[in-house]
């Protein structure tokens, strides 16, 4: 593994055992009647500053920035991206389903990538050029469609995505709803799902992205366009094929 890679993986399993002990104290804040957008940023600034001190400590000339905080030179080539909470609303309602990542760019480009289910201590990893591996394990796309069906990840409902959703289902393709557009990539890189569809992301999927393109994932949109931004789609070359047919037809 890449030292940086190494290092950001430290600093995100700091952050996720951050978030994980602070969802049984929120809830009680929460239930004491403590307005939620007071009371979580809180949280969410503690678990960032975990990340923060490490990656500065241990790369003191590289700008590392945050929701919250921003530590370094602005201007520098290498620069680290926290995206601290992915999907607030399974966090606060102790849903298993949220993420954090940290993506690594050197001169505007994603070189490495960890993205942390907190939740499940599901970790996916990425270096540009050297695969990606989830807990460790190299993770490859598959070519064909599971033995148990047709499953395509997304962020099918808080996107409203509800044209294409009803189109794959009619022809016979499950839909599995992360609500965590980073996961609904990760689990596809990670084979769980088949592929993913994710619409209107309010959060950066660069760290995704890196994880599925050097797990072998065509990107794209859903309409077989090679370039996403609002509409991003990813899965193996023949099922990115076999899917843009059928929204097609």
């Amino acid at each position: 593994m890449h030292p940086y890679l190494n290092t950001a993986l430290r600093a995100a399993r700091r952050a996720a055992e951050s978030l994980v002990s602070s969802q049984d104290r929120l809830d009680s804040e929460i239930r004491e009647g403590k307005p939620l957008p007071t009371i979580l940023p809180n949280y969410l600034r503690h678990a960032e500053q975990q990340i923060i001190r490490l990656l500065s400590k241990s790369y003191p000339e590289h700008y590392v920035v945050g929701q919250f905080e921003a530590i370094g030179d602005s201007s520098a080539q290498a620069r680290w991206e926290i995206q601290v909470l992915d999907t607030h609303s399974n966090y606060i309602r102790q849903i298993p389903a949220f993420a954090l990542a940290l993506t690594y760019y050197f001169r505007d480009k994603a070189e490495h990538a960890v993205i942390i289910n907190p939740a499940t201590q599901e970790e996916f990893t990425a270096s540009k050029g050297r695969g990606a591996q989830s807990n460790d394990r190299r993770i490859r796309f598959s070519d064909n469609f599971s033995a148990t069906g047709k499953v395509l990840s997304g962020n099918w409902l808080s996107s409203g995505n509800f044209e294409t959703a009803q189109k794959l289902t009619n022809s016979g393709y499950s839909l599995c709803d992360q609500d965590s557009p980073l996961l609904a990539i990760a689990y596809a890189a990670a084979g769980k799902t088949d592929g993913a569809i994710v619409k209107g992301a309010k959060t950066k999927l660069e760290a995704a992205l890196l994880i599925a393109q050097e797990a072998g994932a065509l990107v794209g949109d859903s309409t077989g366009a090679p370039k996403a931004v609002n509409d991003v789609f990813i899965a193996s070359p023949r099922v990115f094929k076999q899917v843009v047919q059928t929204l097609k037809a």
